[in-house]
């Protein structure tokens, strides 16, 4: 019984990072939108397609993320695992945080560049901080990442190379979409190369400071993989 109240306990504990983590991620992708230099490449898709329809940020996110579901149960087709379409619960919860944490933003107006790049630097270490999160329960990949899993897991590519195969088709498409509909680019700029460059080592420094605590905190000792 105590074994299982154990477990019980350190499972809400990794929905909570894993949620946090979430809500994090959606926040630095507002303030992105907001310092107007480059939305990271993830988001970049759906954010394109809400400057080109005058459609909502969220609910587009939440759209494409379902795309990607029908993907990769396209390409899996009898091989699909109830995790996949598991995907949809993350799906919503990203579009409704990416919605709540514009309006949390909303009354940042930054007039000069260097306010632009303070508020693209924050939003880039609010992200990273965000996927370290979201990463270490362990728990369930969004469908951006569940996408590229899939494709790494068919061509027999590393996931680190299909990731940024993925995220280069992904912000070109988006580029091109914006160019073609309203004849000059937005939404795509340095922020958008700077985001690429910097998530993932500053998430891998916030992994080496406090890694030993969360996994204690997520899992009762080290993490599971250790």
């Amino acid at each position: 019984m105590d074994k299982e109240k154990r477990s019980g306990k350190y499972l809400v504990r990794q929905l909570l990072a894993y949620v946090f983590g979430m809500f994090l991620i959606a926040f630095g992708s507002s303030l992105a939108v907001i310092g107007n230099l480059g939305i990271s490449a993830v988001v970049s898709l759906p954010y394109i397609l809400s400057l080109i329809t005058e459609g909502n940020f969220g609910r587009l996110t939440t759209l494409v993320f379902l795309i990607y579901i029908g993907i990769q149960v396209l390409i899996l087709r009898k091989e699909t695992k109830p995790t996949t379409l598991i995907q949809i619960l993350p799906s919503f919860l990203y579009g409704y945080f990416i919605n709540l944490s514009g309006e949390i933003v909303r009354f940042l107006q930054p007039e000069s560049y260097f306010e632009r790049l303070i508020i693209l630097l924050a939003s880039i270490f609010i992200m990273a901080l965000g996927v370290y999160l979201y990463l270490s329960p362990k728990l369930l990949p969004m469908p951006a990442e569940g996408i590229v899993a899939v494709l790494a897991e068919k061509t027999g590519r590393p996931f680190s190379t299909m990731k940024g195969i993925f995220d280069s088709i992904s912000v070109a498409l988006a580029s091109l979409l914006i160019l073609v509909f309203t004849g000059r680019l937005q939404g795509v700029r340095e922020g958008t190369i700077l985001a690429a460059l910097s998530i993932g080592p500053i998430s891998g420094i916030y992994r080496r400071i406090l890694q030993s605590k969360l996994d204690v905190f997520l899992f009762g000792e080290g993490s599971p993989e250790n």
